[in-house]
């Protein structure tokens, strides 16, 4: 569940997201992409409000936005082969005739990285990285402004991420798209992201530049992983896992979990704080995180 978040991203810009499993990366990537409704606030797309719900958004709407899942299976279906899935969309969305979609779907493989023959293959035929990218050539069928990537690479090899990865960049400078990268992977996130934003059971503690949130200083959830995705703190990361307590809906939610909590900080929720050039850290105890 999220709780006020509110965050914006600019044209051509990504923004990473960050967060242990059930912290609400993937349901604010839902709500963006329209496949779930939020029960209160709005998604403005270029500083238009759009429908709560993908099948009422306009036909622009639908093209503008689209998402990468983690695991392209949920994506490709298994029956057809690639020309006819990425075909589909550039009809729908891009509007192409049978023809002109057919000749295009040859473009966007290559865009990829993908031999135009994979057009005659179906899923089942390609290694999962190969395809991971006819997925993403699907999503940009449509000229896509703006991509949610959920765990793009999470399930794939190391040397495949690179190629994965190196990919979406080319992709976003030719067309200047927007991304949303959502990732428990921190270096990838770093490798990524212009700015970062830290989720802690659905709420933003901390955004900032991809050098802000990595030299700090820090909240002290963001602190925490910093801390467990380094080689030498493997005992940090178990702890990550386990030592999360229930606390009550008043109060800062990592009060619990804080090694800098006071019994004030269980008695109200703290706004975002600039700690200079704009990046935002939500905690009673930003004058320590400073000094620290």
């Amino acid at each position: 569940m999220l709780h006020k978040v509110d965050l914006s991203i600019e044209q051509g810009e990504t923004f990473g997201l960050i967060g242990e499993s059930g912290s609400g990366k993937s349901t604010l990537a839902r709500i963006v992409t329209g496949l779930q409704t939020p029960s209160q606030g709005s998604v403005e797309l270029f500083g238009r409000t759009v429908a709560p719900r993908a099948e009422r958004r306009v036909q622009g709407e639908w093209r503008d936005v689209q998402m990468v899942f983690q695991s392209p299976d949920r994506t490709l279906n298994p029956r057809h082969r690639i020309g006819r899935i990425i075909s589909r969309p550039l009809r729908r969305l891009a509007g192409l005739g049978r023809i002109d979609a057919k000749n295009r779907v040859g473009d966007l493989l290559r865009s990829v990285r993908l031999a135009d023959t994979t057009a005659e293959q179906t899923p089942r035929s390609l290694s999962r990285g190969q395809r991971q990218r006819a997925t993403i050539a699907r999503a940009f069928a449509g000229a896509p402004k703006v991509v949610v990537l959920d765990e793009p690479t999470s399930a794939l090899d190391v040397s495949v991420q690179a190629t994965v990865l190196n990919l979406l960049n080319d992709l976003q400078r030719d067309r200047d798209t927007t991304y949303l990268f959502i990732s428990h992977d921190l270096r990838v996130v770093r490798y990524m992201a212009d700015r970062i934003g830290v989720l802690y059971r659905g709420r933003l503690v901390e955004t900032g530049t991809s050098e802000q949130v990595f030299h700090g200083p820090n909240h002290p959830y963001t602190k925490l992983l910093l801390a467990a995705s380094s080689d030498e703190a493997a005992a940090v990361s178990v702890q990550a896992e386990t030592a999360a307590e229930i606390t009550s809906n008043s109060g800062c939610a990592f009060a619990g979990r804080c090694p800098l909590a006071r019994p004030g900080c269980r008695e109200a929720e703290p706004s975002a704080a600039d700690v200079g050039d704009g990046h935002l850290i939500a905690c009673w105890r930003t004058d320590a995180l400073l000094a620290s």
